[in-house]
Parts: structure tokens; C-alpha cells; sequence
């Protein structure tokens, strides 16, 4: 029996409950809190993964998983949400499947990567990362196990997985980028031997954090990491800061990831990591040694993936790689992050509320005649129009036949321009979030 009461009620969750449209096909993966099911869609076509998870004290808290895969649905670099639902007590994520995680790989290989393949590893790792930067989410939590490849056998598309501990950092506000402010102490999020040594030490983390992870994931992938028999999480930090360089020196392979761990050593939390540096680095390190994006990678004949390249395959390849370390979306730098008593999200509506505020006023700027100028009128034709005023008022009784219209007050010389009421909706206007099954 599980030690964890939410994990025996996933275990029988096949028989009790049944989200309509999915139907399992064989469990794929078991975490601490959630399990993760092969199925189908109710007419056999589609095959996807269906992460299952108790509702527990936390139903109410926001579903992150949900939410960065909505982030990501248009990247190509990243599984795609299928559907979202609850199922009894249970709440339901399908998404795209992937292959299998980097733990269970390394696991059947015994831990014997060459070269060749833990560069395009790395490389690929690193480009799915960047993407979920880009869409303003850090990690927090990255392991091996949570890096999967595609299922896809002629794909060497590398995806992330359990978005669980993800946290927003960033967004654009009136084509302005803002940063969420750090925070002086955070609970710990990750794996002891994988995440950075700020997380250690409580301290807020972001972009350049994910990235250690990655680099002690791809460190392990060639030896072992000296601080996994540390015994207390406060050691881990200060054995993760000394014993780095000693690890890169002993091996003449690893030593082409020195000069990255010297880069990430300068970023800060708010600083934006150069990932085309990195690229650059490793893929000079691939045209040293001769290496393909094509070459066959060391599980292929094992997975039953091998593939036939051509050379327009390997052109492809390259351009795809290098087009997305090209590209940059979210900026860096302390300029962009919020005053500390500025909340993240409370600025958002805060600011939609003052820029509805002033287009409304705007509109009743617009609506007003043109306002009068306070100009000094001479006393003698103040006279003359008060007489002016009088006969006019004389007219009006005797005239029987004066239409309404001449009865109106004159237009104004200059009529304001018709503006369509704006709503809420109209101001950032976001796509329906998930569909709901229905029991």
C-alpha cells in the first residue's frame, strides 16, 4: 500500500471514476502526489497522457500545470494541453505524450553517454528551457526525470515535464516588461542534488537557476555529482559552490561547460541568461569533434529509433537550432523588476483599471463642447448684448411658427467624433482556458 493515502486513491482511479472521451490504456509514470496514465480519446485516434492528482487541502490553489501549458501551447518546443477536467475527487491534465524521461534512459544505458550525445542532449535541453522563459515561467523543480524525448521515432525534440512547482516571473504590460519582484525568503522547490545553491539558501530564484540545474543534470551524465552524500540540505550549497571547478578539471570533456559555469556565476536574479553564448559554446564543441545533428544518438537501436537523415535533414536541423537561440523576448536587468510593495498580480488589474479610467475620460473630453476661453468683454457691448438678449427673447413669444428646431441651442462648430464604449473584455482579451469533462 503507498505510503501517501492520495496515491492509493489514484491507484484505483481507473475503476472509480472515468473522464468522458479519455480511456487508459497502462500507467507511464508514478510521482509523490500524482500518476501519469497512457490513454486514448473515446474513438482510438489519439494517444496522450493524462496526469491524475487528489484534490486534497490545495484544490483551491491554482493548478500551475494547467497554466503553463496554456503559456506553451503554440510552442513548438513544448507538450501541448489537450484537455483539463475533474473527474470525482480527482483533477485530470491531458497533454501530448512524450517519450521517455532522461532518468529512465540513463538508468538502461548504465550511465555511458558519449560525447556526441550528451552535447545534442544538452543543447536540446537548453532550447526548452529558454522556451518556457520566454513565456515568462521558471521550473524550479528540473531533474532528469522530468526531461523527456519525443515519442516521435525521427524527432530529437527534448520536452519538459511536471510544471508543479513552476512560478511566474515576468510579463508585458502596455508593451512594457515588468519582472515580479523578489521575495527575501522562499520555501525550498526542487531535488536536493539538482537545484541551485540560492534555493539552498531560501533566496529567490529565476532564469539563471533553471540553468544550473541543467548544468548539474549533464555534469551527472558523465560522472558522478560530488554532494549527493551530503546528509542536510545547508550543506548542499556550500559543497555545490567548492567542488564545481574540481568536477569540470577532471574530466578534459567537461571542461568545455567552465566557461558556462563562469557566465551563470554573474547573473543575478533579475539578469537575463545568455543563452546564445551557451549555444555557441557547445556547438563549437560538436564542429570540433565532427559531430552531427543527425549522427545516430547512443539509445536509438535500443528505443527502436533510428532514422535514415539526409543531408537537407542536417540543414534543417541546423537552422531550426539556431533560429530559437536567436531569438529574444523576455528582457533582463533590475531595471524591470516591480518595487518591492508593488504586488504582481494586483498590478496587472490596477493598471487596467487606470487605463480604463483614462480612455473614459478621454471619451468625456471628447463629448464636452469646445470649452469657452475666459476673455474680457468691453462694458458697452456687454450692454449691447443684454438689449440683443431681450429682443430676442421678444421674437421668441410672438413667433408661433418657429420650428423645434430653431427652438434648439446651435450645435457646437466642431461635433466629437463618435468612440465605441470599451469593456474589460476588449483590454487583453485571453483564450478560453481548458475544456471541461463533463460526469
Amino acid at each position: 500500500m503507498p505510503h501517501n493515502p492520495d496515491m492509493a486513491a489514484i491507484d484505483n482511479f481507473g475503476f472509480e471514476h472515468k473522464p468522458v472521451g479519455w480511456v487508459s490504456i497502462s500507467e507511464i509514470r508514478k510521482g509523490d502526489v500524482s500518476v501519469v496514465f497512457k490513454v486514448t480519446d473515446s474513438n482510438g485516434k489519439i494517444e496522450a497522457a493524462m496526469k491524475v492528482e487528489k484534490l486534497g487541502k490545495s484544490a483551491e490553489l491554482k493548478n500551475l500545470e494547467k497554466d503553463v501549458l496554456m503559456a506553451l501551447r503554440d510552442d513548438p518546443n513544448s507538450l501541448h494541453l489537450l484537455d483539463y477536467c475533474y473527474a470525482g475527487p480527482f483533477r485530470c491534465t491531458v497533454m501530448t505524450m512524450a517519450g521517455p524521461d532522461l532518468f529512465k534512459i540513463s538508468n538502461d544505458m548504465q550511465k555511458k553517454f558519449s560525447d556526441s550525445t550528451i552535447l545534442r542532449l544538452a543543447i536540446r535541453t537548453l532550447m526548452a528551457i529558454k522556451s518556457l522563459h520566454e513565456h515568462c515561467y521558471v521550473h524550479r523543480d528540473l531533474e532528469p526525470s522530468n526531461i523527456a524525448l519525443s515519442c516521435t521515432a525521427h524527432s530529437r525534440n527534448v520536452y519538459l515535464l511536471d510544471f508543479g512547482s513552476a512560478r511566474q516571473f515576468a510579463r508585458q504590460e502596455g508593451g512594457k516588461w515588468i519582472l515580479r519582484t523578489p521575495r527575501d525568503k522562499v520555501p525550498f522547490r526542487g531535488s536536493l542534488q539538482y537545484c541551485s545553491p540560492k534555493m539552498h539558501d531560501l533566496e529567490e530564484v529565476g532564469r539563471v537557476d533553471d540553468l544550473w540545474s541543467w548544468l548539474y543534470i549533464f555534469i551527472e551524465m558523465r560522472t558522478y555529482l560530488p554532494w549527493t552524500d551530503s546528509t542536510h540540505q545547508m550543506k548542499y550549497a556550500p559543497r555545490k559552490r567548492n567542488l564545481l571547478e574540481e568536477v569540470l578539471d577532471s574530466d578534459p570533456f567537461l571542461k568545455t561547460f567552465k566557461p558556462i559555469a563562469k557566465l551563470l556565476k554573474i547573473y543575478k536574479y533579475a539578469d537575463r541568461p545568455d543563452y546564445r553564448k551557451i549555444f555557441e559554446i557547445l556547438t563549437a564543441k560538436m564542429e570540433q569533434m565532427g559531430v552531427k545533428w543527425t549522427d545516430p544518438m547512443d539509445y536509438d537501436v535500443q528505443l527502436d529509433r533510428c532514422w535514415k537523415a539526409s543531408p537537407s535533414d542536417e540543414k534543417t536541423i541546423v537552422d531550426e537550432v539556431a533560429a530559437a537561440f536567436h531569438e529574444i523576448v523576455v528582457p533582463g536587468g533590475q531595471q524591470y523588476v516591480l518595487a518591492a510593495k508593488i504586488n504582481f498580480f494586483k498590478f496587472k488589474k490596477e493598471n487596467k483599471k487606470e487605463e480604463k479610467k483614462g480612455i473614459h475620460e478621454k471619451e468625456k473630453e471628447k463629448s464636452t463642447d469646445v470649452p469657452s476661453k475666459s476673455v474680457e468683454v468691453p462694458s458697452n457691448q456687454k450692454a449691447n448684448k443684454v438689449v440683443k438678449g431681450k429682443a430676442a427673447q421678444k421674437n421668441k413669444k410672438t413667433s408661433s411658427t418657429t420650428s423645434s428646431a430653431s427652438r434648439q441651442t446651435p450645435p457646437s462648430p466642431v461635433e466629437p467624433a463618435a468612440v465605441p464604449p470599451v469593456t474589460a473584455m476588449a483590454i487583453n482579451k485571453k483564450p478560453a482556458v481548458g475544456v471541461k469533462c463533463k460526469m
